[in-house]
């Protein structure tokens, strides 16, 4: 009886497997600072010194946090959640670093404020309920760009 139990347990959980050093937002608050973070250390999530970067394993925005990046910052294998924000503050840049997955994962809002910008050779996808918000210079509501090279591609019907 014990062991048809064990089974059956053993056939309704799920295992997720989280890469060592990998981060998740814990609140809204500045990329830059630990405590808005919690590190996957040892099997479990912990409170962390240290912040994301491209060498972290996954890095993952929750539903509900706005994380707002006021500094410059390379990133890869990052997730936005479908109600997760990620603000990057204007004249700033976050970096795709070109990794062997996706760099860059978007289901939530992705705000770009006044000059700010995403470069990097990484690969970055928006999911289906994904926004992109393309900031304006002094809320003139003119869109600027810079001078990197790429387009912004629009599909789908609105």
């Amino acid at each position: 009886m014990i062991r048809i139990l064990c089974l059956c347990l053993g056939l309704f959980t799920s295992v997720v497997a989280v890469a060592q050093n990998s981060f998740r937002s814990r609140q809204t608050g500045p990329w830059n600072q630990s405590a808005t973070w919690e590190e996957f250390i040892a099997g479990s999530w912990q409170l962390t010194a240290s912040t994301p970067t491209f060498a972290s394993g996954t890095i993952t925005i929750l539903n509900g946090h706005n994380v707002t990046v006021s500094a410059n910052v390379t990133i890869d294998e990052t997730t936005v959640q479908q109600s997760g924000i990620i603000t990057v503050m204007t004249g700033i840049a976050v970096t795709l670093n070109n990794g062997n997955l996706t760099d860059l994962t978007s289901s939530g809002l992705i705000a770009l404020e006044g000059e700010s910008f995403i470069d990097g050779a990484g690969t970055f996808t928006m999911n289906g309920t994904a926004v992109l918000q393309l900031g304006s210079l002094n809320n003139t509501g003119a869109l600027t760009s810079g001078t990197a090279l790429g387009n912004v591609r629009v599909s789908g019907v609105r």
